[in-house]
C-alpha cells in the first residue's frame, strides 16, 4: 500500500514539472523602453529629489503570456500605453537619503499589475532619494509675463500668500499672466494662483488672488503680422520640423493697443509670432492645437505700453515631421 502511494506521489509530481514546463514555454518575454516620473504634488511639504534624476528612461524586460504580451504591443504601438511609472514620495516613510529598488518598486506597482506582466529586469537598478521638509512662509507676489518680464500691479488681494517652500526662502511668490490675462487684468481683474518653482516642472501653490493692473488708455492700431517664427526645445531641435497647417489663420489682422514707439517695434520685428514646440510633442502622431506667441518687446509689455485690444485666441494647427539624419560612422 505505501509503495503505490510512493508511486502515486512521484506520478504527481513529474505531471506537476511537465505542467510547468509546459507554461513556461508558453510565456514569452520583451523589451521595452519605460519612464519613471515623480509625482507632483503643489500641497506638499516635502520637496524630493532623484538621482538619476526624474523624469528617466529604462529598459524593462516583461515576461508573460502571449496575449498579455502581444496586448501590450498593440497598446503601445497605437498610442495607449506609454509605459510611465509614477513615484509617489508620500507613500515612502524612509530616512532620508535612501536606496530605491527599482525591480522591486515596479513589481509592486498598480501598472504593472494592470498589465499582468512580471518585469524581469531593468536597466536602471537603484535609484538614490532625498526628501526635503518645507515650510510654509509669507510671500510677497510679483508677476511676470509669458516671457518673464515683470509687470507692475496695480493691485493684488490679498498682498501676502503662504506657500511650501525651503527654510529661508526670501524670493517672492510668481504670477505668470498671459497677454488675454493682461488685457483682462486692465479692464477688470483676473483670479490667479501664485507659485514658488522649486525645479523645474516642481512648483508650490497658494491660495487664489485677485489681481489689477493699471490702466493705460492707448490707440488702437491695426496691424499685419507677417513673419512667422519657430521655437522648439533642445531635444527637439534639428531632429523635427513643425508644418504649419493654418497659416492664413495665424497672420490675418489684428488690433493692437500700443504706443506709436511700441507698434512700431512690433512692426520692426525679425519674427511677429512664435510657434512653440514642446518636448512630448513629438509622441504626438495628429495635429497639435496651441496658442502662439505674440513677439512684443518685453520692456514695452512690462509697462503696458502694447497689448492686443480684444481677448482673441490665435491658434497655430501644426504637425511635428521628424527629420532624415545624417547616418554617422
Amino acid at each position: 500500500m505505501g509503495e503505490r502511494i510512493k508511486k502515486y506521489a512521484i506520478v504527481v509530481f513529474l505531471t506537476f514539472l511537465v505542467w510547468a514546463w509546459a507554461f513556461n514555454e508558453l510565456e514569452s518575454t520583451i523589451t521595452r523602453s519605460a519612464t519613471l516620473v515623480l509625482s507632483k504634488n503643489t500641497n506638499s511639504d516635502i520637496f524630493v529629489t532623484l538621482d538619476p534624476q526624474a523624469p528617466f528612461e529604462m529598459n524593462l524586460q516583461f515576461k508573460g503570456t502571449p496575449d498579455k504580451i502581444t496586448d501590450l504591443i498593440n497598446r503601445i504601438d497605437a498610442g495607449q500605453e506609454d509605459l510611465e511609472f509614477k513615484f509617489n514620495p508620500e507613500n515612502e516613510k524612509k530616512a532620508s537619503p535612501y536606496t530605491l529598488d527599482v525591480l522591486e518598486f515596479l513589481g509592486d506597482h498598480s501598472k504593472r499589475r494592470k498589465l499582468e506582466l512580471d518585469i524581469l529586469t531593468s536597466s536602471v537598478e537603484f535609484v538614490t532619494v532625498r526628501v526635503e521638509k518645507l515650510v510654509k512662509v509669507p510671500l510677497n507676489i510679483k508677476c511676470v509675463d509669458e516671457n518673464g518680464a515683470e509687470i507692475k500691479a496695480e493691485n493684488i488681494e490679498p498682498s501676502i500668500v503662504h506657500i511650501y517652500a525651503r527654510d529661508g526662502y526670501t524670493g517672492d511668490a510668481t504670477v505668470v499672466l498671459s497677454d488675454r490675462d493682461i488685457t483682462a487684468a486692465m479692464k477688470d481683474y483676473v483670479i490667479r494662483k501664485p507659485f514658488v518653482e522649486l525645479a523645474p516642472n516642481d512648483r508650490r501653490v497658494g491660495e487664489q488672488v485677485r489681481i489689477v493692473l493699471p490702466s493705460v488708455d492707448l490707440p488702437d492700431s491695426p496691424v499685419q503680422p507677417t513673419r512667422i517664427g519657430y521655437s522648439m526645445s533642445e531635444n527637439l531641435r534639428g531632429k523635427y520640423k513643425i508644418e504649419v497647417q493654418n497659416k492664413s489663420d495665424i497672420v490675418r489682422a489684428l488690433v493692437l493697443k500700443a504706443t506709436a514707439d511700441a507698434l512700431e517695434t512690433y512692426k520692426s520685428q525679425q519674427v511677429h509670432i512664435f510657434i512653440v514646440a514642446l518636448d512630448g510633442d513629438e509622441k504626438n502622431d495628429g495635429i497639435i492645437t496651441r496658442a502662439v506667441k505674440f513677439n512684443f518687446s518685453l520692456d514695452d509689455v512690462a509697462n503696458g505700453r502694447i497689448r492686443l485690444a480684444k481677448d482673441e485666441p490665435r491658434e497655430a494647427k501644426f504637425k511635428l515631421v521628424k527629420l532624415p539624419q545624417t547616418p554617422t560612422d
